[in-house]
Protein backbone atom coordinates (compact mmCIF):
# COMPACT_ATOMS: atom_id res chain seq x y z
CA UNK A 1 0.00 0.00 0.00
CA UNK A 2 2.66 2.08 0.77
CA UNK A 3 4.76 1.28 -2.39
CA UNK A 4 0.80 2.16 -4.14
CA UNK A 5 0.65 5.47 -2.75
CA UNK A 6 4.19 6.76 -3.91
CA UNK A 7 3.61 5.53 -7.17
CA UNK A 8 0.15 7.62 -6.80
CA UNK A 9 2.06 10.96 -5.98
CA UNK A 10 4.55 10.99 -8.38
CA UNK A 11 2.39 10.19 -11.00
CA UNK A 12 0.23 13.46 -10.06
CA UNK A 13 3.30 15.26 -9.85
CA UNK A 14 4.46 14.19 -13.53
CA UNK A 15 0.79 14.80 -14.32
CA UNK A 16 0.43 18.23 -12.84
CA UNK A 17 1.71 20.29 -15.56
CA UNK A 18 -0.25 18.52 -18.35
CA UNK A 19 -3.40 18.88 -16.01
CA UNK A 20 -2.83 22.61 -15.64
CA UNK A 21 -2.62 23.21 -19.49
CA UNK A 22 -6.19 21.36 -19.78
CA UNK A 23 -7.71 23.55 -16.77
CA UNK A 24 -5.97 27.12 -17.95
CA UNK A 25 -5.90 26.80 -21.57
CA UNK A 26 -8.09 24.03 -22.56
CA UNK A 27 -7.95 25.22 -26.91
CA UNK A 28 -4.01 24.88 -26.84
CA UNK A 29 -4.50 21.12 -25.68
CA UNK A 30 -7.39 20.42 -27.52
CA UNK A 31 -5.55 21.37 -30.53
CA UNK A 32 -2.82 19.89 -29.84
CA UNK A 33 -4.40 16.72 -29.05
CA UNK A 34 -5.95 16.78 -32.59
CA UNK A 35 -2.83 17.71 -34.54
CA UNK A 36 -0.79 14.40 -33.16
CA UNK A 37 -4.11 11.69 -32.59
CA UNK A 38 -4.10 8.38 -35.14
CA UNK A 39 -7.55 9.49 -35.95
CA UNK A 40 -6.95 13.21 -36.88
CA UNK A 41 -8.04 12.75 -40.69
CA UNK A 42 -8.78 9.07 -40.58
CA UNK A 43 -11.08 6.80 -40.63
CA UNK A 44 -11.86 4.71 -37.55
CA UNK A 45 -11.41 1.66 -39.53
CA UNK A 46 -7.84 3.60 -40.72
CA UNK A 47 -6.86 4.72 -37.73
CA UNK A 48 -7.38 1.22 -35.39
CA UNK A 49 -5.24 -0.15 -38.64
CA UNK A 50 -2.34 2.01 -38.28
CA UNK A 51 -2.97 1.30 -34.30
CA UNK A 52 -1.82 -2.25 -34.69
CA UNK A 53 0.44 -1.79 -37.56
CA UNK A 54 2.30 0.67 -35.30
CA UNK A 55 2.71 -1.33 -31.96
CA UNK A 56 4.13 -4.65 -33.69
CA UNK A 57 6.43 -1.92 -35.65
CA UNK A 58 7.59 -1.40 -31.83
CA UNK A 59 8.40 -4.58 -31.65
CA UNK A 60 10.68 -5.17 -34.84
CA UNK A 61 13.97 -5.86 -34.85
CA UNK A 62 14.50 -2.80 -37.59
CA UNK A 63 12.60 -0.13 -34.85
CA UNK A 64 14.59 -1.81 -31.83
CA UNK A 65 18.14 -3.04 -33.17
CA UNK A 66 19.30 -1.84 -36.44
CA UNK A 67 17.63 1.33 -38.30
CA UNK A 68 15.93 2.97 -35.34
CA UNK A 69 13.24 5.76 -35.56
CA UNK A 70 15.10 7.79 -38.13
CA UNK A 71 15.09 4.39 -40.21
CA UNK A 72 11.14 3.69 -39.77
CA UNK A 73 8.66 4.45 -43.04
CA UNK A 74 8.18 7.56 -43.38
CA UNK A 75 9.95 9.23 -41.17
CA UNK A 76 12.07 12.02 -41.70
CA UNK A 77 13.18 14.30 -38.95
CA UNK A 78 16.39 13.11 -37.74
CA UNK A 79 16.20 14.69 -34.32
CA UNK A 80 14.74 11.94 -32.80
CA UNK A 81 17.86 9.03 -33.55
CA UNK A 82 20.95 9.10 -35.23
CA UNK A 83 20.45 7.21 -38.66
CA UNK A 84 22.15 3.56 -38.64
CA UNK A 85 21.06 2.68 -35.10
CA UNK A 86 18.64 1.29 -33.72
CA UNK A 87 16.60 2.36 -30.30
CA UNK A 88 19.18 -0.67 -28.27
CA UNK A 89 22.60 -1.78 -29.28
CA UNK A 90 22.48 -4.62 -31.99
CA UNK A 91 24.80 -6.33 -29.28
CA UNK A 92 21.90 -6.55 -26.72
CA UNK A 93 19.89 -8.80 -29.05
CA UNK A 94 21.16 -12.64 -27.36
CA UNK A 95 20.80 -10.79 -24.14
CA UNK A 96 17.13 -9.44 -25.15
CA UNK A 97 15.98 -12.78 -26.29
CA UNK A 98 17.28 -14.65 -23.37
CA UNK A 99 16.03 -11.99 -21.43
CA UNK A 100 12.68 -12.34 -22.39
CA UNK A 101 12.77 -16.27 -22.77
CA UNK A 102 13.50 -16.32 -18.73
CA UNK A 103 10.73 -13.61 -17.82
CA UNK A 104 8.21 -15.69 -19.80
CA UNK A 105 9.19 -18.56 -18.80
CA UNK A 106 8.89 -17.41 -14.72
CA UNK A 107 5.78 -15.06 -15.61
CA UNK A 108 4.75 -16.30 -12.10
CA UNK A 109 7.08 -14.26 -10.52
CA UNK A 110 5.55 -10.82 -9.25
CA UNK A 111 8.27 -8.67 -10.79
CA UNK A 112 8.68 -10.44 -14.18
CA UNK A 113 4.65 -9.90 -13.98
CA UNK A 114 5.67 -6.02 -13.59
CA UNK A 115 8.22 -6.46 -16.73
CA UNK A 116 5.71 -7.76 -18.81
CA UNK A 117 2.85 -5.40 -18.21
CA UNK A 118 5.46 -2.61 -18.88
CA UNK A 119 6.34 -4.11 -22.04
CA UNK A 120 3.11 -4.59 -23.86
CA UNK A 121 2.17 -0.97 -22.42
CA UNK A 122 5.62 0.60 -23.96
CA UNK A 123 3.95 0.50 -27.86
CA UNK A 124 1.13 2.78 -26.11
CA UNK A 125 3.04 6.38 -27.05
CA UNK A 126 3.16 5.90 -30.36
CA UNK A 127 0.14 3.93 -31.17
CA UNK A 128 -2.15 6.82 -30.10
CA UNK A 129 -0.44 9.32 -32.28
CA UNK A 130 -0.01 9.73 -35.55
CA UNK A 131 1.88 12.94 -36.31
CA UNK A 132 5.50 13.18 -37.44
CA UNK A 133 5.28 10.33 -40.58
CA UNK A 134 3.29 7.75 -37.80
CA UNK A 135 4.79 4.54 -36.70
CA UNK A 136 7.00 3.69 -33.97
CA UNK A 137 8.52 6.75 -32.53
CA UNK A 138 11.38 6.96 -30.07
CA UNK A 139 10.23 10.11 -27.87
CA UNK A 140 6.81 8.60 -27.17
CA UNK A 141 8.68 5.26 -26.92
CA UNK A 142 10.26 6.58 -24.47
CA UNK A 143 8.92 3.84 -21.65
CA UNK A 144 10.83 1.22 -22.91
CA UNK A 145 14.26 2.47 -22.33
CA UNK A 146 14.02 0.84 -18.78
CA UNK A 147 12.04 -2.00 -19.50
CA UNK A 148 14.30 -3.01 -22.05
CA UNK A 149 17.35 -2.48 -19.99
CA UNK A 150 16.20 -4.79 -16.95
CA UNK A 151 15.47 -7.43 -19.76
CA UNK A 152 19.25 -7.51 -21.15
CA UNK A 153 20.53 -7.77 -17.99
CA UNK A 154 18.41 -10.25 -16.70
CA UNK A 155 19.74 -11.93 -20.41
CA UNK A 156 23.41 -10.75 -19.30
CA UNK A 157 23.08 -12.70 -15.77
CA UNK A 158 20.99 -15.79 -16.84
CA UNK A 159 23.96 -15.96 -19.69
CA UNK A 160 26.80 -15.90 -16.71
CA UNK A 161 24.64 -18.29 -14.88
CA UNK A 162 25.30 -20.88 -17.32
CA UNK A 163 29.18 -21.20 -16.39
CA UNK A 164 29.81 -22.58 -12.94
CA UNK A 165 33.60 -21.39 -12.80
CA UNK A 166 33.94 -18.25 -11.43
CA UNK A 167 37.35 -17.80 -13.62
CA UNK A 168 34.86 -18.25 -16.54
CA UNK A 169 32.62 -16.03 -15.72
CA UNK A 170 34.55 -12.77 -14.53
CA UNK A 171 36.28 -13.39 -17.87
CA UNK A 172 32.44 -13.23 -19.60
CA UNK A 173 31.59 -10.71 -17.47
CA UNK A 174 34.75 -8.51 -19.07
CA UNK A 175 34.52 -9.78 -22.25
CA UNK A 176 30.83 -8.50 -22.53
CA UNK A 177 31.50 -4.88 -20.77
CA UNK A 178 34.59 -4.31 -23.19
CA UNK A 179 32.17 -5.66 -26.16
CA UNK A 180 29.49 -3.00 -24.91
CA UNK A 181 32.09 0.05 -24.54
CA UNK A 182 32.99 -0.50 -27.95
CA UNK A 183 29.55 -0.33 -29.19
CA UNK A 184 29.26 2.80 -26.81
CA UNK A 185 32.59 4.21 -28.29
CA UNK A 186 31.25 4.20 -31.56
CA UNK A 187 28.20 5.22 -31.25
CA UNK A 188 29.60 8.49 -29.45
CA UNK A 189 31.86 9.34 -32.22
CA UNK A 190 29.12 9.35 -34.85
CA UNK A 191 26.79 11.01 -32.48
CA UNK A 192 29.62 13.85 -31.41
CA UNK A 193 31.40 14.12 -34.72
CA UNK A 194 29.59 12.80 -37.76
CA UNK A 195 26.02 13.15 -36.87
CA UNK A 196 26.27 16.98 -36.56
CA UNK A 197 27.49 17.24 -39.55
CA UNK A 198 24.01 16.50 -41.24
CA UNK A 199 21.73 16.95 -38.73
CA UNK A 200 21.81 20.48 -38.42
CA UNK A 201 19.02 21.26 -41.13
CA UNK A 202 15.36 21.15 -40.50
CA UNK A 203 14.53 18.05 -40.32
CA UNK A 204 17.29 17.95 -38.06
CA UNK A 205 18.29 20.34 -35.10
CA UNK A 206 18.02 23.56 -37.16
CA UNK A 207 21.46 24.06 -36.49
CA UNK A 208 22.16 28.37 -35.94
CA UNK A 209 18.85 29.62 -34.21
CA UNK A 210 20.53 29.73 -30.64
CA UNK A 211 23.71 31.70 -32.41
CA UNK A 212 21.12 34.01 -33.27
CA UNK A 213 18.89 34.58 -30.88
CA UNK A 214 22.20 35.46 -28.68
CA UNK A 215 23.46 37.82 -31.13
CA UNK A 216 19.33 39.70 -31.38
CA UNK A 217 19.42 39.94 -27.50
CA UNK A 218 22.69 40.89 -27.29
CA UNK A 219 21.73 43.74 -29.96
CA UNK A 220 18.28 44.48 -28.98
CA UNK A 221 18.24 47.83 -27.74
CA UNK A 222 20.00 48.81 -30.84
CA UNK A 223 16.87 48.00 -33.07
CA UNK A 224 13.28 48.21 -33.83
CA UNK A 225 12.64 44.84 -34.46
CA UNK A 226 15.09 41.67 -35.18
CA UNK A 227 13.52 39.37 -37.21
CA UNK A 228 14.40 35.83 -37.81
CA UNK A 229 12.98 34.71 -41.59
CA UNK A 230 10.31 31.81 -42.31
CA UNK A 231 10.37 29.03 -42.77
CA UNK A 232 13.57 28.16 -42.09
CA UNK A 233 12.68 26.99 -38.79
CA UNK A 234 10.23 25.60 -36.72
CA UNK A 235 7.91 26.56 -33.50
CA UNK A 236 10.46 29.88 -33.70
CA UNK A 237 8.82 31.50 -30.38
CA UNK A 238 10.77 28.24 -28.62
CA UNK A 239 14.08 29.86 -29.06
CA UNK A 240 12.99 33.32 -28.50
CA UNK A 241 11.60 32.43 -24.99
CA UNK A 242 14.72 29.85 -24.20
CA UNK A 243 17.43 31.66 -25.37
CA UNK A 244 17.02 35.49 -24.98
CA UNK A 245 17.26 37.11 -22.10
CA UNK A 246 13.59 38.43 -21.27
CA UNK A 247 12.30 36.93 -24.11
CA UNK A 248 13.69 39.22 -26.33
CA UNK A 249 10.59 41.24 -26.54
CA UNK A 250 11.76 42.93 -29.94
CA UNK A 251 12.33 39.44 -31.59
CA UNK A 252 9.83 38.42 -34.32
CA UNK A 253 9.74 35.60 -36.67
CA UNK A 254 8.02 35.42 -39.91
CA UNK A 255 8.35 36.45 -43.90
CA UNK A 256 10.23 39.98 -44.55
CA UNK A 257 7.07 41.11 -46.64
CA UNK A 258 5.37 41.01 -43.17
CA UNK A 259 8.13 42.90 -41.30
CA UNK A 260 10.18 45.72 -43.54
CA UNK A 261 9.83 48.92 -42.70
CA UNK A 262 12.58 51.53 -43.91
CA UNK A 263 11.55 53.72 -41.73
CA UNK A 264 12.43 51.69 -39.01
CA UNK A 265 15.79 50.17 -37.42
CA UNK A 266 15.55 46.62 -38.21
CA UNK A 267 17.86 43.84 -38.29
CA UNK A 268 17.64 40.23 -40.29
CA UNK A 269 18.61 36.75 -39.94
CA UNK A 270 18.32 35.28 -43.52
CA UNK A 271 20.10 31.98 -44.90
CA UNK A 272 22.61 33.19 -47.89
CA UNK A 273 20.89 31.39 -50.85
CA UNK A 274 17.38 33.60 -49.64
CA UNK A 275 19.86 36.62 -49.90
CA UNK A 276 21.38 36.02 -53.05
CA UNK A 277 18.05 34.38 -54.69
CA UNK A 278 15.90 37.51 -53.70
CA UNK A 279 18.97 39.82 -54.83
CA UNK A 280 18.94 41.28 -51.67
CA UNK A 281 20.48 44.52 -50.92
CA UNK A 282 22.04 43.12 -47.22
CA UNK A 283 24.75 44.77 -45.07
CA UNK A 284 26.16 42.09 -42.96
CA UNK A 285 26.90 41.92 -39.42
CA UNK A 286 27.13 38.71 -38.74
CA UNK A 287 26.71 35.05 -39.86
CA UNK A 288 26.26 31.33 -38.19
CA UNK A 289 28.30 28.58 -39.26
CA UNK A 290 27.28 24.88 -38.48
CA UNK A 291 29.87 22.31 -36.84
CA UNK A 292 31.32 21.62 -40.76
CA UNK A 293 31.69 25.07 -41.37
CA UNK A 294 28.74 25.67 -43.52
CA UNK A 295 27.27 28.85 -43.40
CA UNK A 296 23.39 28.69 -42.48
CA UNK A 297 22.82 32.54 -41.54
CA UNK A 298 23.56 35.95 -42.73
CA UNK A 299 22.20 38.63 -39.89
CA UNK A 300 22.45 42.37 -41.24
CA UNK A 301 20.35 45.20 -42.04
CA UNK A 302 17.96 45.23 -45.34
CA UNK A 303 18.19 48.28 -46.83
CA UNK A 304 15.83 47.57 -49.83
CA UNK A 305 13.42 44.77 -51.06
CA UNK A 306 11.79 44.19 -54.49
CA UNK A 307 8.70 43.24 -55.71
CA UNK A 308 9.95 39.44 -56.25
CA UNK A 309 10.11 39.17 -52.32
CA UNK A 310 6.44 39.76 -52.15
CA UNK A 311 5.69 36.23 -53.69
CA UNK A 312 7.37 34.67 -50.51
CA UNK A 313 4.91 33.53 -48.83
CA UNK A 314 3.16 31.51 -52.07
CA UNK A 315 6.35 30.41 -52.62
CA UNK A 316 7.18 29.00 -48.86
CA UNK A 317 3.58 27.36 -49.30
CA UNK A 318 4.73 25.43 -52.23
CA UNK A 319 7.88 24.06 -50.89
CA UNK A 320 6.14 23.24 -47.87
CA UNK A 321 3.72 21.11 -50.09
CA UNK A 322 6.47 19.46 -51.86
CA UNK A 323 8.38 18.36 -48.51
CA UNK A 324 5.15 16.96 -47.46
CA UNK A 325 4.64 15.06 -50.77
CA UNK A 326 8.20 13.91 -50.42
CA UNK A 327 8.00 12.59 -47.20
Amino acid sequence: KKHFLILLFLTAVFLFPFIRLMIQHPHIAENRLADVSVFHNRSWYQAYFEMIKTYFQSFSPDFLFFKGDSGMPNHFILRYSVPGFGQLYAITIPFVLLGLWTVFRNWKNKTYQVLLLWLFLYPFGSILAGSDGGGAMANRSIAGVIVFQIISAIGIMQTLSFFHSNHVKQSLAVFIVSIFLVFAAYYQYVYFVIYPTYSWGWRGWQYGLEQVVHFFDGHEKEYDDLVMTYPHYYASDIFFKFYAHNACKHCKAGFVIDYYDKKRKQLFALPPDYISYYKLDFIEKGHVLTPNGVEVFKIGELKEINNEIKKEKVRAVERALMELNRN
